[in-house]
């Protein structure tokens, strides 16, 4: 089955804040430190010897919910396990062989639509290869990073703040791959409001398009107030790892809304589609912040590989994520 490759829908912030990341001093002395020393079979180990497998053959429900996902984003089935925490949340471990942790809590709390797009947002951090950064990632917000064999001093505020600004960036790429592997931003949307609270076996009568509004309304007070923005950044520069949950279900459902993401569709649905005029990604804002994808050198496309789904331009032979034939 065609799927579209990870680097076409990738969020412009994600972009952005990897690239800022990555030229943080001592990054790299740091990110070679942490391939010599961290394992991969430990975590496997650890996991497969602590938590409940998710197998055709154990709570099947949930297991059957990951092949149509991974099929759609181009990923090989990763191993899941049911975690004993009450909290709602799950999360993804082991950059080469994938495992998804999904708590108790997320199972007990919310609908199986949830489940299934808390999945899906899972399955899109495999697809973007996300997973080894925010293994990282977990070490320098502990401060044990600093203990690696000769990184010494590297682990600095400013390489904190970098990477939790490009982790809640990567939240942005996610959700669109779990939109694009479920069909439509809805299920997501809807995720977010039961992460907000809305759980779903409090049978509350929430209206999501006020939950909606909310992110637009903050969205309007943070807009030419030097002093929110200000109050935004040193509120979440060290905090948070995922960004407002309304605020990622309004982004997700106005990027859902673009010819975009309907031509990724008909492409997955083996249909016709129109030429897209820009990349993924620069719809709503070039990688310069101009919101101006002309202006940050897109070029116009035609259509997508019918092995990976990468865009294509006009006249191409050969698809430049795959290598494959163009018809």
């Amino acid at each position: 089955m065609p799927y579209i490759d990870a680097s076409h829908y990738q969020h412009p912030l994600d972009r952005q804040a990897l690239n800022a990341l990555r030229s943080i001093p001592g990054f790299t002395a740091l990110l070679r430190a942490f391939m010599k020393v961290y394992n991969e079979r430990i975590v496997f180990i650890t996991t497969k010897s602590t938590h409940l497998e998710i197998t055709p053959c154990q709570l099947s429900e949930y297991y059957d919910m990951l092949p149509p996902l991974c099929e759609r984003l181009g990923i090989e089935i990763p191993t899941l396990y049911l975690a004993n925490d009450v909290t709602m949340n799950a999360y993804t471990t082991n950059e080469s062989s994938p495992i998804i942790v999904i708590n108790s809590g997320t199972l007990q709390n919310c609908s199986k639509e949830t489940v299934r797009a808390i999945l899906a947002h899972e399955c899109g951090h495999i697809a973007s290869h996300h997973v080894l950064y925010h293994s990282m990632g977990s070490l320098i917000m502990s401060g044990a990073a600093a203990v690696l064999p000769g990184v010494g001093g590297l682990v600095s505020v400013g390489l904190q703040a970098a990477y939790l600004t490009w982790s809640r960036a990567s939240e942005y790429t996610a959700d669109r791959a779990a939109a694009i592997a479920l069909g439509s931003s809805e299920p997501v949307e809807t995720m977010c409001v039961e992460l907000a609270g809305g759980w779903n076996r409090l049978d509350l009568d929430i209206d999501k398009e006020l939950f909606m509004n909310q992110a637009a309304e903050y969205e309007r007070a943070i807009q030419g107030d030097s002093v929110s923005k200000a109050f935004e950044v040193v509120l979440y520069a060290l905090e948070g790892t995922h960004p407002l949950n309304a605020y990622r279900a309004l982004e997700l459902r106005r990027w859902c809304g673009s010819d975009e993401f309907e031509n990724m569709q008909r492409f997955l649905r083996g249909e016709a589609i129109d030429a897209p005029t820009q990349p993924s990604g620069l719809a709503a804002q070039a990688p310069n912040g101009s919101g101006n994808a002309s202006e940050s050198g897109a070029e116009s496309f035609c259509g997508f590989c019918a092995h990976c789904g990468a865009p294509l331009q006009e006249g191409q032979k050969f698809c430049g994520s795959c290598g494959n034939k163009c018809d």
